[in-house]
């Protein structure tokens, strides 16, 4: 499915730059956190960026590394979300729960601030977006099935 999903991103505008890498190398924080689904390591480790329009993108290889301040991270929606619970210990506890099973792999800006996840509980992919980050929608049951459906054009980046 990795090879078809390449093939219909190159036609449909998007900007695919195939580098190897080590995904054994990923960042600890990233690592320690969550079980990343293999079907993306595999994704991770040929792809170095995969971007469209500088409005929607995967998260690749560097995008999980520490970024420059003021730079976009890989999870700036959960420290968006941890800003707005203002030191409320509940709502922190809430969110960091949310996001600690929940490793963002698109991101999106394009009409306000949008993402897909795997749900590392069950290994779905879920779709989450502002105002209310940790409420999301399922769009596949794994990540093979979700490039089969942006493909089939069931999902729309």
């Amino acid at each position: 499915m990795f090879e078809q999903f390449i093939e219909w991103a190159k036609a449909n505008g998007w900007e695919i730059i195939a580098e190897k890498s080590n995904v054994d190398t990923l960042p600890k924080e990233i690592t320690d956190r969550y079980a990343v689904p293999k079907e993306y390591k595999q994704f991770l480790s040929q792809t170095a960026r995969c971007i469209k329009e500088d409005t929607t993108w995967f998260l690749c290889f560097n995008d999980y590394r520490p970024q420059p301040k003021g730079s976009f991270r890989w999870n700036e929606f959960e420290h968006i979300s941890l800003d707005a619970a203002d030191g409320n210990e509940e709502w922190t506890r809430s969110i960091k729960d949310f996001w600690d099973s929940h490793l963002p792999f698109i991101m999106s800006v394009e009409s306000g601030y949008a993402y897909y996840a795997f749900d590392i509980t069950d290994g779905s992919v879920v779709f989450g977006e502002e105002p209310e980050f940790e409420e999301t929608t399922t769009a596949a049951k794994s990540f093979d099935e979700f490039l089969a459906k942006v493909v089939a054009e069931e999902i729309v980046l």
